[in-house]
């Protein structure tokens, strides 16, 4: 359950980032430059970057998921373990 919170702690914010308009190809770049946003993270990340960083913890923390997910099954019988 710990990882499902730090999961949705990540991708919630990270797909709400991902979202947000702050560039248009229908623009020369110079024009696009324009919808660029303020950095709000230290001066130095826009939210481009913080969408990196928060979609890569969510698919860590998705995959670290998957890994833990069945761990307390080691020494349950196969014959006991109910998939379908």
């Amino acid at each position: 359950m710990l990882f499902m919170k730090f999961l949705l702690a990540c991708w919630i914010p990270g797909i709400w980032l991902f979202t947000q308009k702050v560039k248009t190809t229908n623009l020369t770049p110079a024009e696009s430059r324009n919808l660029n946003l303020q950095c709000i993270w230290g001066d130095l990340y826009d939210h481009h970057d913080i969408w990196h960083f928060f979609s890569a913890a969510g698919l860590f923390f998705s995959f670290i998921l998957l890994l833990v997910i069945d761990d307390g099954i080691d020494h349950v019988p196969r014959n006991r373990i109910l998939i379908f």
